[in-house]
């Protein structure tokens, strides 16, 4: 089974994956390997260590994710934002979770 997308809330429960088939706890070696891909883009700089200037949410468009290569499935929610700097991006709703989490940590 592909993920569709990875839900992890800001409370700290454990994360889930939502497929079209069901929602089940997301193994933690998928939510670590999407938090490495993370944590090296933002050192990078390709992603933004700064709060989006603007965010908006709506279904996937199949475009890809910019924290985990994967395509944004109409089936999940997309969660994009401009940076204060005008770049524009997109992650799956849970992607963006953990981006903002080590974000913030960093």
């Amino acid at each position: 089974m592909q993920a569709d997308r990875i839900a992890v809330p800001a409370s700290g429960i454990q994360p889930f994956i939502t497929t079209r088939e069901t929602t089940m706890p997301y193994p933690a070696e998928i939510v670590a390997e999407v938090r490495t891909k993370i944590v090296k883009r933002l050192k990078a700089g390709t992603l933004p260590r700064e709060s989006p200037s603007k965010t908006w949410t709506g279904r996937g468009q199949r475009l890809n994710c910019a924290a985990c290569d994967e395509p944004i499935l109409p089936s999940n929610v997309e969660f994009d934002f401009d940076t204060p700097d005008g770049r524009q991006f997109r992650m799956h709703l849970g992607c963006a979770a953990l981006w903002e989490h080590e974000r913030q940590r960093r």
